[in-house]
């Protein structure tokens, strides 16, 4: 059983924190989410929306029911347990259940009529701010902290400062204001929870949290339609699979959420980011936190893949501000093998690029490299008897 108590709202700092014990089979845990204090007025502790909607997954994948002590928004009660949870649960032979008093909508105070979206700077989230001009308001999330303390929590706030420094940027350039969001939500809410294979659960948490601020918010989908699945095994898997199917379900009379992107894959979300001029100084891919915000370029499968994806259209060279161009036209074997490596695997990001680069001259003493490439990876990967990650595309072999 999971219980969420009454949510409550404080000031820690300079910032309001709304937090709310969570009890997991007797087990007490509080998870929080602040902003700054100007937007403290935005939170909602009136309802517990947020909280159910964060351990929704969790509860999926560990058998258990939710109770909330205080009220759900009546709408989104009803359109959980009557529309999403019976053909969910079914599907995936599950028992959760939902029960919570219920409420109307909370009202919204002035202001609180934004149109907001997520902004990490990649691929997916400016796409989002290239499609729509609509959008008036930045945001971007903490990740939480994988650890309570310690050198790993020293470097998660490393890497959040980072991101946010860079959001920053980007949406003074655009002329838009930028909420931060900090949470808990990760390893150090509690175990078993984590943000990476839990972002659908988070980001509704967190778009729940401040929900009198929104009349509508974008979340950018990470794939196209031929990705998600509503079937057996969801469970056990990313909620970002079945996002297509739930979001409906949590769109309210004052405040929707609705997923973006869906009817575009990546390569195509690249193609239409080439007509956005701030895509081009500030696209950041990168698994890593580098200096000045550039992309890893050569030591990262993200970047790689995106340097192909901009290659397909003749594109490389317009995002010099962000990778190393020199060094893509130096080695671009490295990268032609990359591709050859990700369509043996069926790796679908570069199955995405087949249509383009089907055909296309490269120089046979580039592909003899390439696939030499190829070669010794696969050499090395049966030596070691490891197995390959589909969707891996990594350079590390």
């Amino acid at each position: 059983m999971i219980e969420i108590g009454n949510p409550r709202i404080s000031s820690v700092g300079d910032r309001t924190r709304l937090a709310a014990e969570v009890v997991v089979d007797g087990v007490s845990h509080e998870l929080w989410f602040e902003v700054e204090e100007k937007y403290g007025k935005y939170l909602c502790a009136e309802r517990s929306d947020a909280f159910v909607l964060a351990m929704l997954q969790y509860a999926f994948r560990h058998g258990h029911d939710i109770k909330s002590e205080a009220p759900m928004t009546d709408r989104l009660y009803e359109q959980l347990t009557d529309q999403f949870l019976p053909a969910f649960t079914k599907i995936n032979f599950l028992n959760t259940t939902i029960s919570a008093p219920t409420a109307p909508e909370v009202e919204h105070p002035e202001g609180g009529c934004r149109t907001g979206s997520g902004l990490s700077c990649g691929v997916d989230s400016l796409h989002v701010y290239a499609r729509h001009p609509e959008v008036d308001m930045a945001c971007v999330w903490s990740t939480g902290v994988v650890a309570e303390g310690g050198a790993a929590a020293d470097e998660v706030a490393v890497q959040v400062a980072a991101i946010q420094k860079r959001a920053e940027a980007f949406a003074e350039h655009v002329r838009l204001p930028l909420l931060k969001g900090w949470t808990n939500f990760d390893r150090a809410f509690m175990s078993g929870v984590q943000w990476d294979g839990m972002t659908t659960n988070g980001n509704l948490f967190c778009i729940f949290a401040i929900q009198k601020l929104w009349k509508r918010y974008y979340v950018a989908s990470d794939c196209d339609i031929e990705n998600f699945h509503f079937k057996v095994g969801s469970i056990s898997g990313d909620p970002a699979r079945y996002e297509y199917f739930l979001f409906p379900f949590v769109c309210l009379n004052r405040i929707q959420a609705r997923m973006d992107g869906a009817a575009h894959n990546r390569v195509e979300k690249v193609r239409d980011l080439l007509k956005y001029e701030p895509a081009k100084r500030y696209l950041n891919v990168c698994w890593r936190t580098n200096e000045n915000h550039r992309n890893g370029t050569n030591d990262c499968p993200k970047c790689m893949r995106t340097l192909l994806d901009l290659d397909a259209f003749g594109a490389v060279d317009d995002f010099k501000d962000v990778f190393d161009v020199e060094y893509f036209h130096k080695y671009q074997h490295e990268f032609l093998a990359e591709y050859y490596r990700g369509v043996i695997q069926n790796d679908n990001f570069a199955l995405e690029l087949v249509p383009y680069f089907k055909g296309r001259y490269f120089p046979l003493m580039m592909k003899i490299k390439a696939w030499k490439i190829v070669f010794k990876k696969a050499v090395k990967k049966a030596l070691r008897r490891g197995k390959t990650k589909h969707g891996g595309f990594s350079s590390k072999g």
